[in-house]
């Protein structure tokens, strides 16, 4: 039976790395590179759609994006500093990736894993390298080791392998940096902007209704922040949104609730939806300036700039 070429381990807790190294010494000569140890940022826009999807999308201490998903580097990009938006990024799969997964949103950190990392070398009696390694540890105790055999020597990675299991090591898939981040309680939190509800079959309307609303208000105040922060122009769309849903719900259902109640609410959120209106239109109109700028002859630019400018600053004065 063929070994495989490559193993994964993870370390039980009261292993320690000089039981590792007393370990495979014994197999031949071990060498240590030096431990590189960084801290990988997690990005994803609020409502942390690239997590949801299944992928993880992290920052690397040089500024790069990389994209992973299942264990696997997908793709990855430079990205200019201050990067926010998926149009920030130079042309790349990676951009194109983000604009189909984040849309208008911002990136934002979600969420940071420290790692140290250190890789291994074995040689034989001929100081032939047999076996290659790596050590990862997350935080101070979470220890993975990873092995790969060279061609020729797969008894001497077999060997490596066995004693790694004498140490209580546990096999486990590739270095993943999704699970890690689950197993560390650090996940990003997925917001949901459609339900559900938990409404059941029999059960009477009013109640169902009442939470339904509740739910889609206190959704509404999530953006709150966002849209008081300016972090980007989708706070104030999903806001808007939220309100608006919640003033067709109290429409649609107001045979369910007390006579005067649903007047009253909806006029209430109507005043907060529209405190958010000038400046909805505004950020519409910004976002398609590019658009209306092909539309013109060149000789028109000037103008046009001049016209962005103003409009700018009634935005400013619009979210004061």
């Amino acid at each position: 039976m063929s070994l495989p070429r490559a193993a994964h381990f993870r370390l039980p807790e009261d292993c320690h790395q000089n039981d590792l190294q007393s370990a495979l010494a014994t197999a031949g000569q071990l060498e240590w590179a030096r431990a590189r140890k960084d801290t990988t940022e997690v990005l994803d826009n609020f409502p942390a759609d690239i997590w949801a999807s299944g992928a993880v999308l992290c920052r690397k201490p040089d500024g790069s994006l990389q994209w992973w998903h299942e264990a696997r580097l997908v793709t990855s990009s430079r990205a200019p500093a201050g990067s926010r938006f998926w149009w920030d990024l130079p042309a790349s799969a990676l951009r194109d990736q983000l604009a189909a997964s984040i849309g208008l949103w911002s990136l934002m950190p979600v969420a940071s894993l420290s790692i140290t990392r250190k890789a291994l070398t074995l040689r034989n009696a001929d100081a032939k390298i047999v076996v290659r390694g790596e050590v990862c540890t997350v935080g101070v105790a979470d220890t993975h080791v990873s092995v790969q055999a060279l061609r020729g020597y797969d008894a001497e990675f077999e060997q490596v392998c066995q004693l790694l299991r004498d140490l209580g090591a546990a096999a486990v898939e590739p270095f993943d940096l999704r699970q890690q981040l689950v197993a560390a309680g650090n996940a990003p939190q997925v917001l949901v902007l459609k339900g559900p509800y938990g409404i059941e079959a029999g059960e009477a309307a009013e109640p169902a209704v009442r939470r339904m609303a509740l739910s889609m208000f206190r959704l509404a105040r999530r953006f709150e922040a966002g849209v008081l922060d300016d972090t980007d122009t989708e706070f104030v769309h999903q806001y808007r949104v939220s309100l608006r849903k919640l003033r067709s719900l109290l429409s649609l259902m107001k045979s369910t609730l007390p006579a005067d109640l649903p007047l009253q609410a909806k006029s209430e959120l109507a005043r907060m939806a529209g405190a958010m209106g000038t400046l909805r239109d505004l950020d519409v109109f910004l976002l398609d300036q590019q658009r209306y700028r092909q539309m013109l002859p060149q000789a028109f630019h000037p103008g046009f700039d001049h016209l962005i400018t103003q409009i700018s600053k009634d935005r400013q004065r619009a979210l004061s």
